[in-house]
């Protein structure tokens, strides 16, 4: 995890300079915060996810699915929110001499957002016993890290070691949610993803129309 979170700072840093860095830490520290948060909400759902380790899956299920509700309508609503609102946060923390951290903050609270969602299945995982299957996750998710930025990041920038993270992310949701399913219990996600999707579309095209 660790690798997957910090080998981006350490790669911008050697081959785009302290400029490109600035800009990068600058984005990424708007993202930091927030992460704990997530981080501490999933550590107070560990004993009661451990107690259904015990139980059964089943006696968790209501749990599990309001929290997939609340967390995946918040990471939809970051995504939207990161893309109408990096531009004004920027310049309002900054100044408009970082309006080279947009795009990478854009990016990077879309990563956020899939952390939201991905830890639940990493957390069912560790609980129920599969702390192997949780290892093996994250460290094909750090090699799809070190391997995206290391394509990504001359192609693109800073916005390729952001694109890299979304990547992992991305990865470490399709994986651990296939593996809670195989070896523990089918906890939805997609169901819960529609209205929540359907819900920022007509906020984005009715921002656009304002705008417009």
């Amino acid at each position: 995890a660790m690798v997957s979170h910090n080998f981006c700072l350490v790669l911008v840093g050697l081959w785009l300079g302290s400029s490109a860095s600035g800009m990068y830490g600058a984005a990424y520290r708007v993202v930091w915060a927030p992460t704990l948060i997530v981080t501490a909400y999933y550590m107070a759902l560990r004993p009661t996810l451990a107690r259904g380790y015990r139980d059964g899956i089943d006696t968790v299920a209501n749990l599990l699915k309001r929290s997939v509700r609340l967390t995946t309508a918040g990471a939809v609503g970051i995504v939207v929110g990161g893309a109408m609102l990096a531009a004004p946060l920027v310049r309002l923390l900054y100044g408009r001499g970082y309006d080279g951290a947009i795009v990478p903050m854009q990016m990077l609270l879309a990563s956020f957002a899939l952390v939201v969602v991905n830890r639940k299945y990493r957390l069912i995982l560790t609980c129920f016993n599969r702390q192997g299957v949780d290892f093996n996750i994250m460290s094909a998710a750090a090699v799809v890290n070190i391997v995206g930025n290391v394509l990504l990041i001359p192609r693109m920038g800073v916005a390729g070691a952001a694109l890299a993270s979304v990547i992992s992310e991305t990865c470490i949701l399709v994986i651990g949610y296939s593996a809670t399913r195989f070896l523990v219990g089918h906890v939805p996600f997609w169901r819960h993803i529609v209205r929540p999707l359907l819900c920022a579309a007509v906020i984005r095209t009715a921002t656009s129309l304002a705008a417009a």
